[in-house]
């Protein structure tokens, strides 16, 4: 009953399904051997007298079988010493209690008589052996025995005669004569008795033991002579012709044996009608490659391919499953892009959440081609199928690259050719957007123990990478400020006066292929920043988009005066050389003065100006014209259709010249404030140095005498011809007239422009403003486009984990034949259900679902295995699409979430099919090797090429006699019910032979499946693990045995290690090979399965210290140990824990799961020393553990097992620490 209980809790294996009683010759009927018959003959022969010729009687008929070897040895072979050890302790006892003299001398002569017969029996048989042994082969060792048992003999007839002092006289110690056999011996012992002095009962046990010894070593050297002896040893007619008889014999043993097998199989195979299993044969995935300009053709069913295993025999002929699609479509590229939601920061607080950082990644996969895969090229590397998370992953270890994401903006108020520029752009986000905006950052201020306004300053510093367009390419801008309010964000930078311009984007200068006119700014995610933005940017959804151009001193402006064209880089006259009402000055930038113009400013610089106090108050002062400093006026006008507007009454008037603080003329005037609705621009910027409109004028409209030109030539003739008067009183002759001379001209202006987001606007004729989101392969105008009902900052994806298929060469409504070559996975349960993929293609940048009706055929099983998807490509355009390389299709396949199953890919590969080997008998191989199939039976024109990359599968030898039994027999018990949970086990080992154990754990709590399975294949590999696609086919196959309300749930076992630490002394100096040796020597203790075929695995089963330190001990290298300790690690939830015996006294260790398994760590740590010296055991240190697998930093240690303590800080973080050499 306890084999029975340790059979279940530590899981079944295959081989103790084997039951002996299951078999059928486990019972025989005649289950006698050749020895046992000649023993038989033997006894026999002793009960048949022998006659002579005379009719005398000479003995019996034994004598004829002991002259023979083989006989005499089967004979001395299978003496049976346990009746002598029987008599000798009851002989012992009786010693132990005699009372008197009389019953001290009975026993005594038991004794002796005894230890005489074992010497005569020894004696006899070894003399008839050696008359057995016609060649003498044996007589040595024949000689060597029989010597040292008769000098037993000699030392007992001593001893007796030494006891016989001690009785009456005429007592006799024995009643078995050694007379006969032993007379050399009872010769000597008369002549020269044995001296030593007798021990009583003690001398006499010596005795015994060496004769038990020696009993021993003849019959096991018989029975080892017995094997050894030659088949062709001569023996004398009468025993040939008996061992001919016995030969015989067998073959009437055999048959006779063979009724149980016989009943056995006729009510298995014809009253149950059970038929042994066929062998099953295996399948093989094939890639068909169309020659060049072959048509599109279908491979029919049946279709027979050949693969020549051996050369020179017949190939091996395999039939294709299904019809194979064989086109010329080209795989042109595959990408994968990871969404990865990784939790940066645990919340402090039940009211406060987990902080998660959203990062997007990419990878480019090459394409897979025939030569990766020949015999000779090195292996080929998997890849995520849908991308993986990479948070946890080191900057070497990493499989996919971060992405630079972000926005572009193009609009015409960027044409900024010169000045200072800032500009401002304002992201304006719908009101339920910039709720989720704030609510995250508050929870992440909360969590992070923030303020809020800093965070959010500290944010947005770090979240954006900002780029121009400028001449020579995207131009970087150092710095920038950003500002997060009720609603917007606020992005700030300023262009320097000698940074480029910021021109029209130029396809071969800024790459791409943007659909835009307009100058162009690109925000990039700052993918270095310490908390991602795009974590909290990707819900951000757009309502309105302002961009706010501030410039100052821009010089690139087109001047015109009255007089002609002027050039704003020299000095010039304003208003000609005789300036009058009426004169202008024209300032023309279609890129300055345009719709977008909100203010702007004309800042002149004068040059020459009279420098007199009072200004022209006192310069003009002879004029008396009232040309002092607030007369000179100018008015200002724009043109709009080819008329300046707005009319002469209704225009602005400005001051053309101001007064400093030193009562001077200032040498800069302002012409600002302008009043915009008196000034109303309609053009739209030119993107060029080229203007036609964008004009300002200005005309000088006051004093009515202008600058005093043409009056100065009346007034100073005039006062000349006064003064030249004699008594005339003199006039002071006026200034000459100052003609406006400009120094300088610059502008500073500021344009600004509201884009609505809105769908009912994407279709106006002319967008002012222009969104692109920028995806990791490419990019898509999200403004104006005509499909887009919402606009989102920033690019978003449907799905977090994404698989891009490029394909060339496709055509409408083809079909296609996709091989997915899957890398076999290991996890360690398959509770979760399996998540759902989704099939898309991309049209005009939006990716539509293919639907069910497209999905021909998928046997991947949701790709946890290696299989076939055949797809019917809808209607297709390969144009139209910027967000991945146009001209080509592109197919995603994609999945919500980060696929718990994490498929690796091998290799994806188009035209291929499933094939099935031809079988002739019940037996076949199971495994055909990669590139075995080569060719098909019959060749098919425009077939060039057929590949087998892959080893076979599914294949499964027939079923033999041993595992026929044993599956009836286990279906007689649970007839295909299930009710036990051994039941369970033995149904599920006998569906997949390739499972080495399997245990039941039942499930008595609430929550959880009802029905757990430990299952572990037949690997030699330390810890040996089922793909993931056999986990999920064994718990179908239980799910479908059982009611379906019980949830099941199949798992790898949870292997954990467990190190030993001591202190040894070696037998040898050379302890470098030794220390290597006890290694492997612990291994072997620890997982015997590895190493011996007969050796089950056991889950769940517990190693005792004493045991392992007894087997340390019994090395035969092994001196000494002292300061042993074992260590455990393992998990609890999330917590790694470790159990040191050096400080927790126990006295096993134990799995902390039921389906968990130990295993030895795989290093030792095993200390060398010279002294055989006791030594307490150490707690495990630093320098005992490995690095990145056993160095854990945590909190607090769990000191034993299925420890659990509510009062465990579970706010602070646990570290996994990895220290790597160079």
């Amino acid at each position: 009953m306890k084999h029975l209980f340790d059979y279940i809790r530590d899981g079944v294996t295959q081989s103790e399904r084997y039951l002996p009683a299951l078999h059928p010759s486990y019972v025989k009927i005649d289950d006698r051997s050749t020895g046992d018959l000649l023993m038989e003959l033997m006894e026999f022969s002793k009960q048949i007298r022998y006659y002579d010729l005379n009719n005398d009687e000479q003995g019996h008929w034994e004598e004829f079988l002991q002259h023979d070897l083989r006989i005499e040895l089967e004979y001395i072979s299978r003496l049976d010493f346990g009746a002598f050890q029987t008599a000798q302790q009851n002989i012992r006892s009786e010693l132990e209690h005699a009372g008197d003299e009389e019953q001290l001398q009975k026993g005594l002569t038991a004794l002796f008589d005894l230890l005489y017969s074992i010497a005569i029996l020894l004696g006899n048989q070894l003399e008839l052996a050696r008359q057995a042994d016609t060649r003498a082969a044996f007589w040595n060792y024949i000689d060597q025995v029989m010597d040292s048992v008769e000098l037993d003999v000699y030392h007992l007839l001593s001893y007796e005669q030494q006891a016989l002092a001690l009785f009456p006289a005429g007592t006799v110690l024995h009643t078995v004569d050694p007379a006969g056999s032993f007379d050399r011996s009872m010769q000597r012992a008369a002549t020269d008795p044995y001296t030593n002095n007798f021990l009583g009962y003690e001398s006499l046990n010596e005795i015994y033991n060496r004769l038990r010894a020696r009993f021993y070593q003849v019959t096991s050297a018989a029975g080892r002579q017995l094997t050894l002896l030659e088949p062709e040893h001569q023996h004398h007619p009468h025993i040939g012709l008996l061992l001919t008889f016995l030969e015989l014999y067998k073959q009437l043993q055999q048959r006779i044996n063979q009724l149980t097998e016989r009943h056995l199989e006729y009510y298995y195979k014809t009253v149950l009608g059970i038929p042994r299993k066929a062998a099953r044969p295996d399948d093989a995935h094939v890639i068909l490659v169309p020659a060049p300009q072959a048509p599109n053709q279908t491979i029919p069913e049946n279709t027979l391919f050949s693969a020549e295993l051996i050369k020179g025999q017949p190939p091996v002929l395999f039939r294709l499953l299904f019809d194979v699609p064989v086109s010329q479509t080209r795989l042109k590229a595959l990408r994968t892009v990871f969404v990865s939601h990784h939790k940066q920061i645990t919340a402090r607080g039940e009211d406060q959440q987990d902080v998660i950082e959203t990062q997007v990644y990419m990878q480019k996969l090459p394409i897979p081609t025939a030569a990766a895969y020949l015999p000779d090229a090195p292996p080929v590397s998997s890849w995520p199928m849908l991308g993986e998370e990479q948070a946890e992953l080191g900057d070497n270890s990493r499989t996919m690259e971060i992405l630079s994401m972000g926005f572009i903006l193009a609009s015409p108020v960027l044409y900024l050719e010169e000045g200072v520029r800032t500009l401002t752009i304002h992201l304006y986000g719908t009101t339920e957007s910039f709720q989720k905006l704030s609510t995250y950052i508050a929870n992440l201020s909360a969590v992070m123990n923030r303020k809020e306004d800093v965070l959010k300053w500290e944010l947005l510093a770090a979240a954006f990478q900002v780029y121009y367009t400028a001449p020579e390419g995207w131009q970087y801008v150092k710095e920038y400020t950003a500002r997060l309010t009720s609603d917007s964000i606020q992005l700030t930078f300023t262009i320097g006066m000698s940074a480029p311009p910021v021109v029209v984007y130029n396809q071969k200068v800024h790459s791409e292929q943007y659909r835009t006119t307009h100058p162009m700014v690109k925000v990039l995610l700052n993918n270095n920043s310490f908390h991602h933005p795009y974590s909290y940017l990707q819900y951000l959804q757009l309502d309105r988009i302002t961009i706010h151009a501030r410039v100052k001193g821009c010089r690139a402006v087109q001047l015109r005066n009255n007089v002609g064209p002027l050039s704003a880089a020299n000095p010039f006259q304003l208003f000609g050389p005789a300036p009058a009402v009426g004169s202008y000055l024209q300032i023309s930038n279609a890129n300055i003065f345009n719709r977008y113009t909100k203010q702007f400013c004309l800042q002149l610089e004068w040059l020459d100006l009279p420098m007199v106090e009072g200004g022209f108050n006192k310069w003009y002062a002879d004029y008396h014209a009232g040309m002092t400093n607030d007369a000179f006026q100018v008015s200002m006008s724009n043109m709009r259709d080819g008329v300046f507007m707005p009319a002469k009454e209704k225009r602005q008037l400005f001051p053309l010249f101001k007064i400093g603080h030193d009562k001077k003329l200032a040498e800069k005037t302002d012409i600002e404030h302008i009043d915009f609705i008196r000034i109303n621009f309609n053009n739209t910027p030119l993107k060029s140095n080229y203007y036609e409109d964008g004009v300002v004028r200005l005309e000088l409209t006051n004093p009515p005498v202008a600058f005093g030109q043409r009056l100065y030539t009346q007034l100073f003739p005039e006062v000349v011809t006064h003064n030249a008067g004699k008594w005339a009183k003199k006039r002071p002759i006026p200034n000459p007239p100052y003609i406006p001379l400009v120094k300088s001209i610059t502008v500073d202006y500021e344009l600004e422009h509201t884009q609505m987001l809105r769908p009912e606007l994407v279709n106006e004729a002319e967008q002012h403003t222009s969104l692109y989101h920028i995806y990791p392969f490419g990019y898509r105008l999200c403004f104006p486009q005509s499909n887009e009902s919402e606009f989102t900052l920033l690019p978003g994806f449907e799905h977090a984990a994404n698989l891009y298929i490029g394909l060339d060469n496709v055509k409408q409504q083809e079909v296609l034949s996709f091989l997915f070559q899957l890398e076999e996975k290991y996890y360690s349960d398959t509770t979760g259900t399996l998540q759902n993929y989704y099939w898309s293609y991309l049209h005009n940048d939006k990716w539509l679902a293919l639907e069910q009706h497209h999905i021909l055929a998928d046997s991947t099983q949701n790709f946890i295995r290696s299989g076939i998807i055949v797809l019917k490509m809808p209607i297709l355009d390969a144009g139209g699409h910027t967000r991945l390389e146009a001209g080509i299709q592109w197919l995603r396949l994609s999945c919500t979430d980060a696929p718990a199953t994490r498929p690796m890919v091998k290799g994806i590969f188009l035209n291929a099919g499933i094939v099935r080997r031809e079988q002739a008998g019940t037996t076949v191989s199971t495994s055909l090797p990669p590139l075995s199939i080569k060719a098909l039976q019959k060749e098919i024109r425009g077939i060039q090429q057929v590949y087998q990359f892959f080893p076979s599968f599914g294949g499964r030898p027939a079923e033999t006699k041993e595992e026929y039994y044993v599956r009836v027999s286990e279906r007689l018990r649970h007839k295909n019910r299930p009710i036990l949970g051994v039941d369970v086990i033995q149904m599920v080992l006998e569906a997949y032979p390739d499972l080495l154990i399997a245990k039941y754990i039942a499930n008595h709590e609430d929550a959880g499946p009802e029905l757990q399975l430990i299952v572990v294949p037949k690997q030699q590999v330390p810890e040996p693990r089922a793909d993931l696609a056999t986990l999920y086919s064994i718990r179908d196959y239980i799910k479908g045995l059982l009611p379906p309300y019980m949830e099941v749930a199949v798992h790898n076992p949870v292997y954990e290690r467990v190190k030993v630490i001591c202190d040894v002394v070696f037998n040898s100096k050379d302890s470098s090979y030794y220390l290597v040796r006890i290694q492997e020597d612990i291994h072997h203790f620890l997982t015997p399965w590895l190493y011996d075929k007969g050796a089950d695995l056991n889950i769940g089963s517990k190693i005792y210290k004493a045991d392992l330190m007894s087997f340390i001990r019994k090395l035969p290298y092994v001196a000494y140990m002292t300061a042993f300790s074992i260590v455990h690690f393992f998990k609890e939830g999330d917590l790694h824990c470790v159990l040191d015996t050096a400080v927790q006294d126990v006295d096993f260790i134990m799995p902390s799961t039921p389906g968990a398994v130990l295993i030895p760590a795989d290093h030792h740590s095993i200390n060398v020393t010279d002294e055989m010296r006791y030594r307490e055991p150490a707690p495990m240190g630093i320098n005992s553990m490995i690095t990145g697998e056993e160095m854990i930093v945590g909190r607090k240690p769990l000191p034993e097992y299925g420890y659990t303590d509510d009062t465990l800080d579970m706010e602070g973080e646990m570290i996994r620490l990895s220290i790597h050499s160079k």
